[in-house]
């Protein structure tokens, strides 16, 4: 997927660091890093570009590197880098790109990719929270801002307008099939 290295000397590389600061960046690189992966691999269904996707986890990043000295130790760090991750992506969605792609490892990725371009973004951000990365529903809330009664009620409109999709998907190529 990514390579944690490069992305981990890139971090902080570039800065001339204190040794406050380097325990700091110590402190930093043990929270994040671990998350690194599944960051890049959610920006990468959201985004489908590679390069996109990378430079959405830069900055992702960046952000919860200046933010770091803010950031209340004990608080789950990765529900907070994912609620950057998602508020970047949002922005850049509304410079006119597209999420439009998810992955189930039991169906073909062409498949899940055309399904999953026809749900509303609303609720593919909670359906790749909670079914995708795991957060619980008070989790996802607190990423997307909204109320868990919202997550709860976009992951169950989020999963039938899925199932519809797929239905209708592998009904078309049955049909073409026969």
């Amino acid at each position: 997927m990514v390579n944690t290295n490069s992305q981990n000397d890139s971090m902080v590389a570039a800065v001339n660091l204190t040794p406050t600061a380097n325990r700091s960046a110590a402190a930093f690189e043990s929270e994040a890093l671990p998350h690194l992966n599944d960051l890049y691999g959610t920006a990468l269904h959201m985004l489908r570009q590679s390069a996109k996707a990378s430079d959405v986890v830069q900055e992702t990043y960046l952000r919860a590197w200046k933010a770091f000295s803010k950031y209340e130790r004990g608080a789950n760090f990765k529900a907070w880098l994912f609620q950057i991750l998602i508020n970047i992506v949002r922005r850049e969605r509304t410079s006119g790109l597209k999420w439009d792609s998810w992955r189930v490892e039991d169906l073909s990725q062409d498949l899940v990719v055309s399904a999953m371009s026809l749900v509303p973004v609303d609720f593919m951000e909670v359906l790749l929270l909670v079914d995708g990365q795991g957060f619980s529903y008070r989790e996802a809330a607190e990423i997307l801002g909204v109320s868990t009664d919202v997550v709860a009620h976009r992951v169950v409109l989020g999963r039938n307008h899925l199932h519809s999709e797929l239905e209708a998907c592998c009904s078309t190529r049955v049909a073409v099939a026969e």
